[in-house]
């Protein structure tokens, strides 16, 4: 099966802009869109071996059922009890709750980059794309051994 990239995230706009940088730079990995945090925590445990990354929105305002009960922080919350896998981006202007989502995944060693949208979706290209991209490689390179040269005698 191949690597996913999993995102959690409500704007029409901003899926489109995702799933086109990633469709043209990233087409050896399949993606999963979803405004449901349910959605997004049934792939995670799916298909937990498959995650490349996971990238998060806080609020969730145009979701169809308007809800603004269900946000981010409820998969934060499950990743927060499971063991660190794979690289999260939190990508919300809501600083105070994204903040939140941040230390809490932190707090339970998970590697957090917090991505903040601006300029409706330019930031997708500039500042997202790259950091994604950049915590993919920073979680498949191996880590250094210390004093290597005492290992090798």
């Amino acid at each position: 099966m191949r690597k996913i990239i999993v995102v959690l995230e409500d704007n029409a706009e901003r899926i489109a802009a995702m799933k086109l940088r990633l469709e043209d730079r990233m087409p050896m990995y399949d993606c999963f869109f979803s405004d449901d945090p349910g959605e997004i925590v049934e792939v995670l445990t799916r298909r937990k071996g498959d995650v490349l990354a996971v990238s998060l929105d806080h609020d969730l305002f145009d979701r169809a059922d308007g809800s603004t009960e269900i946000t981010g922080m409820d998969v934060a919350e499950f990743l927060s009890r499971t063991e660190p896998e794979f690289p999260v981006l939190i990508h919300s202007s809501n600083a105070i709750d994204a903040d939140r989502m941040q230390r809490l995944l932190a707090k339970n060693r998970w590697s957090v980059t917090r991505v903040t949208p601006f300029n409706d979706t330019s930031w997708i290209g500039e500042d997202w794309y790259p950091a994604l991209r950049r915590a993919i490689g920073k979680s498949a390179m191996p880590e250094l051994v210390p004093n290597a040269e005492a290992i090798a005698d």
